[in-house]
């Protein structure tokens, strides 16, 4: 049975991160995300720095067993901080982002996958334009052996053809029923 997801937008402001971008295959992956964003975090801790957001990961070619695009976690902060060794500091633009929620049940690899086709498939139907690399949001810090067990959310970030719908950051609902003004 294919799973069916609804697809909701939001906007997102912009914000500080910091983040690790490695090259890797999908075998590699749950390591390294719990392995970085305990990094990450240890980093602004030591600094003094707040965590402003929720963890996301940006992909930025495709990770699968043959191909290691670059993956990088980013860990949205507040304050000053200077790029050190392998960390980089860096500005996420504001964007209009469309996603999905995921359960744990749905993340496995290459399941998974039918999250990413659902929102390219969505924003095509609706003529949008994605505008950068898939990420995956998670709701809260990775823990040790309990990253397929992490609430997340599939998102790209994505220009719509005409007028954004411009509405706070908040609870989400689809686009479908959002109204633009004429």
């Amino acid at each position: 049975m294919t799973p069916t997801f609804e697809v909701l937008t939001r906007e997102v402001p912009e914000q500080k991160v910091v983040s690790l971008l490695q090259r890797l295959h999908v075998t590699e992956l749950p390591g390294f995300l719990e392995g970085a964003d305990g990094e990450l975090r240890a980093h602004l801790r030591a600094a003094g720095l707040p965590v402003t957001g929720e963890t996301f990961v940006v992909y930025h070619g495709d990770v699968n067993v043959v191909a290691d695009g670059p993956v990088e976690v980013c860990v949205p902060f507040e304050g000053s901080l200077e790029p050190r060794g392998r960390v980089r500091v860096r500005l996420e633009p504001r964007h209009h982002e469309a996603y999905v929620r995921l359960a744990p049940s749905e993340v496995v690899f290459p399941d998974v996958l039918a999250a990413y086709e659902a929102v390219r498939t969505w924003l095509d139907a609706r003529g949008l334009a994605l505008t950068d690399s898939p990420r995956e949001v998670y709701h809260r810090p990775f823990e040790r052996r309990r990253t397929h067990r992490l609430r997340r959310r599939v998102a790209v970030r994505a220009r719509p053809r005409g007028r954004l719908i411009a509405r706070p950051l908040g609870r989400p609902r689809p686009l479908a029923r959002a109204r633009e003004a004429s």
